[in-house]
């Protein structure tokens, strides 16, 4: 039997685990959009231009925090540079 199939990673990309939608808690680009109201380019051309928070990295995949977000709109949406100093300069 593969335990695979059975016990998956919790950060195994499997369908239906990763998205808003289903209490992740992070959340890959096109997913990230969304949630801010914009597509999936939009959300990575300001993710280049540093206009929101960084993204963390975990194996291959780019993800943003959920929570995180839900924090940086609430602030107002400042650019990386400044939402890095409001939460004390972590990355």
């Amino acid at each position: 039997m593969d335990a695979t199939k059975n016990n998956p990673s919790p950060l195994a990309p499997a369908a239906g685990r990763v998205g808003a939608g289903n209490g992740a808690l992070l959340v890959r680009a096109r997913e990230a959009g969304k949630l801010c109201g914009v597509s999936e380019r939009c959300w990575r051309r300001w993710n280049a231009a540093g206009l929101i928070p960084a993204p963390r990295h975990v194996g291959g995949a780019v993800l943003w925090q959920i929570e995180e977000l839900t924090a940086w709109a609430a602030a107002g949406c400042p650019a990386r540079a400044e939402w890095q100093r409001r939460k004390g300069g972590e990355p």
